[in-house]
């Protein structure tokens, strides 16, 4: 039996983050993980020395007023993170003939979008209103000292999604099509987006985003050295197999390897119904481990990766959504890093779209690396379907392929223990939003959730998530109040 004040099951972007608040408390902390290395969803790859991102390709909010700038000071490695900025435009939505670049300030962005479309000015002020009176309301998000928020359940917010909102106020088609794009920040389709969770998704992506020279490695490995600096115990291939518990507490956690831990608190950042699923005896109700088994899933994503012979000499050093008809998906999200950082990077690119994860989930249970024919021929389906697709915007990649990769839900799954290979988490859509999705405290005293699949998807969302969860344990006010002081985050 093993003894610590805190026990947080998962080394990806939240329980790394969890663990350094932690830490940083005085706590004796102990974070297990499945895998051999930390950074779950945010892990890169490499391939004949060419390295490819999976879940991380830019950031934003790192304005000093801003959540993640604040947040990453907190605990101390905002400047250790390898920033580099974008000069100017950060992103594009391209649908058809149609262009729109991205400016890095939203108030830049509306104002491009008055202009661009000047028949809809009123519509496009109330959709700049409603968006900064969402994400205002949001504690965790805000981080305003002196600022009285609502606690997040009991806040009266529009229950609608994006599609439902464009569909009643804009009448322009391309600009619908533009707006709607960014519900891809939320793995949900602009009818299934939640108004809520899009605003917080969208805005986040401003305020100085920035692009990392090693990646997902430019989060993960500082935050990995925090962490061991701050003397938490790091157990790799330790994946927990049961929780037991008595009287609605959580007593001790075991792995695969035999090992018993024992903390008075607990915090799950895997997928809650993992979580449900580790649970022994009764300290849930049948009806409320059947709710959480029964969320949907939301979409799983296919990647397509491909190392060049020569850097792309018709795009621009930005990120691009590509909007297109097509039966697998609606679009598809397309970045070069290489383009970036030209000196030191061989050049490669790189795109993914969100799809119905079901005809991959067949194919669970056959190996890695021996899997059926009909699984290669279905991924070779999808990898056509996104290179046909990108050849019509940027011809010259035709040419210029050195080697394809791809991945799938089923690799998701196996990767990072997503149920159904699910890229977000349950479902962040209108049915299963506020009160109506898993919750930060489960109905065990001592346990908590966190995580992509609680609160706001995406990685400023999951961060933001990590501090409420803990605020949960040390006081919300006591750690807010760390975090927003000016003398800290300066």
């Amino acid at each position: 039996m093993q003894n610590f004040d805190q026990i947080i099951i998962g080394a990806g972007l939240s329980g790394l983050v969890q663990a350094a608040i932690l830490a940083q408390e005085g706590f004796k902390v102990c974070l297990l993980e499945s895998s051999p290395i930390p950074g779950g969803y945010l892990q890169t790859f490499s391939r004949k020395g060419y390295k490819f991102d999976v879940g991380f390709h830019y950031m934003g909010s790192t304005n000093i007023d801003r959540p993640l700038y604040k947040l990453f000071k907190n605990i101390q490695i905002f400047d250790r993170l390898p920033i580099c900025h974008y000069e100017g435009d950060f992103y594009q939505v391209v649908w058809n003939d149609h262009r729109f670049s991205i400016p890095p300030s939203f108030p830049e962005f509306i104002e491009k979008l008055q202009q661009t479309f000047p028949g809809e000015k009123e519509a496009i002020d109330r959709f700049y209103k409603i968006a900064n009176s969402i994400t205002t309301s949001f504690r965790w998000y805000d981080l305003q000292p002196e600022q009285s928020y609502a606690p997040p359940q009991s806040l009266s917010l529009p229950t609608y999604s994006i599609g439902q909102w464009l569909e009643e106020n804009i009448h322009d088609e391309w600009l619908k099509r533009l707006l709607g794009a960014f519900s891809f920040h939320t793995g949900a389709g602009a009818y299934e987006s939640p108004i809520v969770d899009y605003c917080l998704c969208l805005k986040s992506i401003f305020d100085r985003p920035v692009w990392l020279q090693s990646g997902g490695d430019g989060i993960v490995q500082p935050l990995y050295q925090r962490v061991k600096e701050l003397g938490v115990d790091v157990r790799f291939q330790s994946p927990v197999t049961k929780i037991q518990c008595e009287e609605k507490k959580v007593q001790s956690v075991h792995t695969k390897k035999g090992e018993t831990f024992c903390s008075p608190w607990v915090i799950s950042t895997i997928h809650p119904k993992q979580t449900i699923q580790m649970i022994e005896g009764n300290a849930l109700s049948r009806i409320f481990k059947d709710h959480i088994l029964d969320m949907k899933e939301s979409r799983g994503s296919f990647g397509v990766y491909l190392s060049l012979k020569k850097n792309l000499s018709t795009i621009n050093p930005i990120n691009y959504l590509y909007l297109v008809d097509n039966p697998l998906y609606e679009g598809f999200y397309f970045h070069s890093p290489s383009l970036l950082n030209r000196d030191q990077e061989k050049p490669r690119c790189s795109m993914f779209c969100f799809i119905d994860s079901k005809p991959f989930m067949e194919f669970r249970g056959s190996k890695r690396g021996n899997r059926p024919q009909a699984y290669l021929d279905l991924k070779q389906k999808y990898a056509n379907a996104l290179l046909g697709d990108i050849k019509k915007f940027i011809p010259e990649i035709e040419q210029n392929i050195l080697d394809i990769y791809t991945s799938s839900p089923l690799t998701n799954e196996e990767y990072t223990g997503s149920i159904d290979g699910s890229a977000m988490g349950i479902a962040h859509n209108i049915e299963q939003q506020g009160i109506h999705r898993p919750q930060t405290f489960s109905r065990i005293k001592n346990l908590i959730f966190s995580g992509q699949s609680i609160y706001i998807p995406g990685i400023c969302g999951v961060i933001i998530n990590a501090f409420y969860s803990i605020a949960n344990i040390l006081g919300e006010n006591y750690l807010f109040d760390k975090v927003t002081r000016k003398e800290h985050i300066l």
